[in-house]
């Protein structure tokens, strides 16, 4: 009887912890001040494009050689596209505009 609660307590922790990370990772940030487009970048985005935009991990393409206009890379990060998730949600106007205005830094324009 002890064992089926311990293993029911396991399963209750373990699924509220699941859903507590996944309502984190999800969450909209608080804008509160200048935007640090870096660091959304190194956050949200460098896992697949490395953290100078060139690592094509999991088939993210190598932003640094990118000749798409601005809108068509915020675009991007609003909506995703193939295995990009879309960021709309997650990342306010401000913040999807500094990313991408990094993202142009990044293929030096």
């Amino acid at each position: 009887m002890k064992r089926k609660i311990f293993q029911f307590s396991f399963v209750v922790f373990f699924a509220l912890l699941c859903a507590w990370n996944f309502s984190a990772c999800n969450e909209q940030p608080k804008s509160s001040g200048p935007v640090d487009a870096q660091a959304i970048f190194i956050k949200r985005c460098a896992t697949c494009h490395g953290s100078e935009g060139n690592l094509q991990m999991s088939g993210a393409k190598n932003i640094t050689v990118s000749q798409l206009s601005a809108d068509e890379i915020k675009n991007q990060i609003i909506h995703g596209k193939a295995g990009m998730p879309p960021f709309e949600s997650m990342l306010t106007v401000q913040e999807i505009d500094a990313l991408t205005a990094y993202c142009m830094k990044l293929s030096g324009r």
